[in-house]
């Protein structure tokens, strides 16, 4: 790497590499260096930094626990790197907190420092630096981490005054250099400070005027922030001046905040955004944040308020603590008990875990409130907000009902969900739901002894979209119907669930089209409603019914707008309405628009009734795990636009669709598990097919008469799980066009295709379970060694 001189641009991270290439300290023309490990015994030293004078950007010095000569910092030259914007200062991960019992010589040096009069609380100036280095010959130090080498360490590697960002990583030091906090870094605009475990004291750093983003983590040392966090209290210039956002995390021993405590002076006059989480010992803090836009507390579990001033305290009178705050999360603080009084500007708040506070604050202009794990008293809180347009309850222990007219004041409310209340019973219309004419999305999930909804949902005239998921007890829907604006229904997981009401829609016009219907998981439900599906719905999705045994007749042949269908684990359907895909009775100007059909393991199905030739739109099938279904579609399949068959784990299939030759648009077919499947229809295949896939239909044999040869389109083949093929027929030639071949579980297998030579555009091969496949013939090899890569085979003894 030396030799490299004129090297300029040199990334390593994500590498796998130790240390620093030998001979780094010739390479003084990089200007891009993204890591320097530092190391101990071999590679390089921090000193191999000192010419590299052309560095720029960002720069990660890693390994620092391996400098144990001060004079190697100092030459290292970071003053001098004056295009250096960002630097990373990385330690070690672990500090060894046992310090060894026979103290290295180059701390008793550093501790006759005190005993010639110099205090060892402060950073040795450079002179006593110097002195102490003096005192004793590198070569004999002890190299063990000790937290004052590192502060020395620190303190020498002192960038230039123009630096903007400052990550300090691992630091074993209890103090931190008097240079990164001084004001003459006017340009830095963000400082990391992360894991400094053995820290006791943050360092002045209000006084850094441009700083803007200040991440503290991992600082296990410290108990409290105080005054020595602000800086100079008769400085004229405000603390933090610029700084816009704030994140404290994982201080586990931090027990209180206090402000500046100068009078008439703002801590934190610009601070928009402000993050407490992990902080388990935290009980108080006491900061104004009159621009904060943004606060999130999470897991601090012995907080008992956050910051409340009464009018006296403020300079405008109105007892406002946060004037600007527009979102607050508070997670996982179980001894919460008060907030402010009043909060006019949020429109934001997310309450989580906790139990003990009871009252919501003035809230003028909420829009969004989410409560989880709450006590049901904040409950009583929430009525009287007027503005409130989305409403989240989750997880309210104790909780059997909602009380009288909760929702009746709610009458913005846009959005409102309902989750995990595993004590509720009814949603009565007593509670106000039919008040909230402005309601679009209702979501009702995870109450398992919920029997019943309200009667009134028929009422919610801007209701678009309504799910029901995962409520057990849930017998029956509201028998007066549903709302005539709603866009989508979903069932999901009510077991109970038997019927459905008739398709009533409380108008003659609808608002907004029914157009998507998803009913699945609901083991009791024997039959969808007997009248007439609306005839405005797009997507249809019916799985895992167990007990369903019909489908309405009507379903496909009168909705002309329908576009998907799913049947999927309804095991009591054992076949579809007569007439389900047939032509509508009034067949002038209307046009089944069925695009894709999914049947899948509806293991009593026996039959599909013929008509799928109607489906002049359909694009995909998809077909499977039905075992006894014997025939599909003796007619034949629509030819105009039909791309894509997959039809797989149909034991009792003895042939595929009739007339699969005329299926021009056809671009995959694929067949897998049909054990009983025997050839291919007459005809055979389409000749635009793509992709072909053929897999463990046993029965199924290599034929010319697939006429594969023909299909002068096709690019992708898969075949196997044929036990019995030991070879595939002379006559079984496959596409010129062919670029991939996949042969799978044939474990009789003795030779491959003939003339695979000529198949000029085949780049890839890939043989699976072949275990008796050795050799190619001595004229195919060379040519196609050349040209093919062979994946997923044991090659044995004379198979190359």
């Amino acid at each position: 790497m030396g030799n490299l001189m004129s090297l300029r641009h040199l990334h390593i991270n994500g590498s796998r590499l130790k240390e620093m290439p030998p001979q780094m300290c010739r390479l003084k023309n990089l200007q891009t260096l993204t890591e320097f490990m530092v190391s101990r015994d071999r590679g390089c030293g921090i000193r191999d930094l000192k010419d590299m004078q052309q560095l720029k950007g960002s720069l990660l010095i890693s390994g620092l626990q391996n400098v144990v000569n001060f004079v190697d910092a100092m030459e290292a030259n970071l003053k001098g790197k004056q295009e250096l914007d960002h630097l990373v200062f990385q330690w070690s991960e672990s500090f060894d907190r046992s310090l060894n019992d026979n103290m290295t010589k180059l701390d008793r040096n550093l501790e006759d420092l005190s005993t010639r009069g110099h205090s060892v609380t402060r950073f040795p100036s450079f002179k006593e630096t110097m002195e102490a280095c003096a005192l004793e010959p590198s070569n004999s130090l002890d190299v063990s981490r000790n937290e004052r080498v590192e502060m020395v360490v620190l303190d020498m590697l002192q960038p230039h005054k123009n630096i903007k960002g400052v990550t300090v990583k691992d630091y074993g030091g209890t103090k931190f250099p008097s240079w990164i906090a001084s004001p003459l870094f006017s340009n830095i605009v963000f400082l990391k400070v992360t894991d400094c475990t053995k820290c006791i004291q943050l360092p002045a750093l209000g006084q850094l005027p441009s700083l803007k983003d200040l991440v503290l983590e991992g600082m296990d040392g410290i108990r409290s922030i105080g005054a020595e966090f602000y800086g100079n209290c008769y400085s004229p210039v405000l603390p933090f001046p610029l700084l816009e956002t704030l994140k404290l995390d994982r201080m586990i021993n931090w027990e209180d905040w206090s402000s500046s405590g100068v009078e008439g002076k703002e801590d934190f006059r610009r601070l928009q955004n402000i993050e407490i989480l992990n902080c388990p010992k935290l009980r108080k803090f006491s900061q104004n944040f009159s621009a904060l836009r943004e606060m999130r507390i999470k897991w601090c579990e012995e907080l008992i308020a956050l910051p409340s001033f009464s009018k006296s305290d403020n300079v405008l009178g109105q007892g406002i603590e946060f004037p600007s705050l527009l979102e607050l999360s508070i997670w996982k603080c179980p001894k919460l008990k008060k907030l402010p009084s009043l909060f006019p500007s949020l429109k934001v708040l997310e309450i989580n875990g906790c139990q003990e506070l009871e009252d919501l604050p003035n809230l003028p202009s909420i829009h969004e409130l989410e409560l989880q794990n709450c006590n049901e008293g904040i409950l009583q809180s929430i009525s009287g907000l007027a503005s409130l347009t989305y409403l989240r309850l989750n997880q309210i222990p104790h909780l059997t009902c909602l009380l009288e007219g909760f929702l009746k004041h709610l009458t913005a409310l846009e959005e409102l969900q309902i989750a995990h209340l595993s004590d509720i019973i009814t949603l009565s219309n007593d509670i106000g739901l039919q008040n909230l004419l402005h309601l679009k999305h209702l979501e009702i999930s995870e109450c398992p002894f919920l029997k019943e909804l309200p009667q009134c949902l028929y009422k919610l005239s801007s209701l678009k979209e309504l799910r029901v998921w995962r409520c057990p007890s849930l017998v029956s829907f509201p028998e007066t119907g549903l709302p005539s604006t709603l866009r989508g229904l979903e069932i999901k997981g009510c077991e109970a669930l038997q019927f459905l009401p008739e398709w009533r829609m409380h108008s003659n016009k609808l608002s907004f089209p029914f157009e998507y219907l998803v009913i699945e998981d609901c083991s009791s439900l024997k039959s969808l409603p007997g009248g007439k599906l609306p005839s405005t719905l797009k997507h249809i999705e019916i799985q895992n019914c167990i007990s369903l045994d019909s489908l309405p007749k009507d379903m496909i042949q009168n909705n002309t707008r329908l576009e998907f269908l799913k049947v999927s684990e309804c095991h009591s359907v054992m076949t579809f309405p007569e007439g389900t895909f047939g032509l509508p009775a009034v067949t002038f100007g209307m046009v089944m628009n069925l695009k894709q059909l999914i049947i899948n393991n509806c293991t009593k199905l026996q039959l599909i009734p013929e008509g799928l030739h109607n489906l002049i739109h359909l694009n995909s099938l998809e077909i499977s795990e039905c075992p006894l279904l014997e025939t599909i579609a003796e007619f034949g399949l629509p030819t105009s636009m039909l791309q894509s068959i997959k039809i797989s784990k149909c034991r009792s299939l003895k042939s595929l669709p009739n007339r699969m030759y005329s299926l021009t648009c056809l671009q995959e077919l694929c067949v897998e598990g049909c054990s009983n499947l025997l050839s291919f229809p007459e005809g055979g295949l389409p000749t635009n097919l793509l992709s072909l896939s053929i897999l463990d239909c046993e029965k199924l044999v290599p034929t010319f008469e697939w006429g594969l040869h023909g299909l002068t389109c096709l690019t992708n083949l898969t075949f196997g799980g044929c036990e019995a093929l030991v070879s595939f027929p002379q006559d079984w030639l496959l596409p010129t066009t062919l670029s991939s071949l996949q042969l799978q579980r044939l474990p009789n297998l003795e030779s491959l295709p003939k003339r695979l030579n000529d198949l000029t555009s085949l780049d890839s091969l890939e043989l699976s379970e072949c275990d008796r496949l050795r050799t190619f013939s001595e004229e195919e090899q060379p040519k196609m060694l050349q040209n093919f890569e062979i994946l997923g085979f044991p090659l044995t003894t004379g198979f190359i």
